[in-house]
């Protein structure tokens, strides 16, 4: 009973894990790959004054080997699950402009045999195609809370004979207003496919890899003034952003396309 067990449990595994460990020969006509791309993540948080961006690199995704006669055609479809969040909070006075930013991107190519696949017919060829992408800015000039902050200023020399300008004063102590504050935060998962092809491929064994490169910006300004003698800070943003993956698939197919049929639209 024991050595069942042990059999019965090397045959589920096997079932679970098998699209990833099993080195299965090469496919003639169509391959695919599915799984879950979670740990594919990139994230930044920008303070005040701050700008922050940065990306992955190209991670590989998927990799796949199929066969192909000679003359024949890959048509090969990406799809993923793209994930973008971007944070931005204002808060500001003395109608002082703050200003903060996020941008979350997620770019996909195809490397075939270890050269990128182009995706149209310009010259230079793009090979990227962007699966997700968001800008998001925040501006603010607010005035602030000014509620307990102000102190009128008498003029003792006013006699009601006064017709001068020596008029009381409202004086605004700016230390004390509360600055006014703004936040938007912004978060989607959306699915995305792509169609790339790949013409007139030599006869043999050709690998496909399928691969991302999650980037992020996130920056914040600071606006600070003297007044009266003490450094106070009167605008300032901060900003996040992330880009991230769900699930994924890619499939491959060997195909015969017709020649010489291809439309490349240029709207320049």
């Amino acid at each position: 009973m024991k050595k069942l067990f042990i059999i019965c449990l090397a045959v589920v595994m096997t079932v679970v894990f098998g699209f990833t460990t099993v080195n299965a020969e090469p496919s003639a006509k169509a391959t695919a790959q599915i799984g879950d791309l979670g740990v594919v993540d990139v994230s930044k948080s920008g303070g005040s004054g701050v700008t922050g961006e940065g990306n992955t690199g190209w991670r590989t995704l998927f990799t796949q080997d199929i066969k192909t006669p000679t003359g024949k055609d890959l048509f090969i479809n990406v799809s993923l699950e793209c994930g973008l969040t971007t944070d931005t909070t204002v808060m500001s006075k003395k109608l002082a402009r703050a200003v903060a930013e996020a941008e979350a991107v997620v770019e996909v190519r195809v490397v075939v045999d270890s050269v990128p696949v182009p995706v149209n017919g310009n010259e230079p060829a793009d090979t990227d195609i962007t699966f997700a992408r968001r800008n998001q800015q925040l501006i603010a000039e607010f005035a602030g809370d000014i509620s307990g902050c102000m102190t009128i200023v008498v003029n003792d020399n006013d006699t009601p004979d006064d017709f001068t300008d020596d008029y009381d004063e409202i004086v605004i102590d700016w230390a004390c207003v509360s600055p006014e504050m703004l936040q938007l935060i912004l978060d989607t998962m959306q699915a995305n496919s792509f169609n790339f092809i790949v013409p007139d491929l030599f006869a043999g064994t050709h690998t496909v890899q399928i691969q991302a490169k999650l980037s992020y910006l996130a920056t914040g300004n600071l606006v600070q003034e003297t007044i009266d003698a003490e450094l106070l800070t009167l605008a300032w943003g901060s900003a996040a952003a992330r880009a991230y993956l769900g699930n994924g698939s890619v499939t491959i197919e060997t195909v015969r396309m017709i020649k010489d049929e291809d439309v490349i639209v240029d709207l320049d």
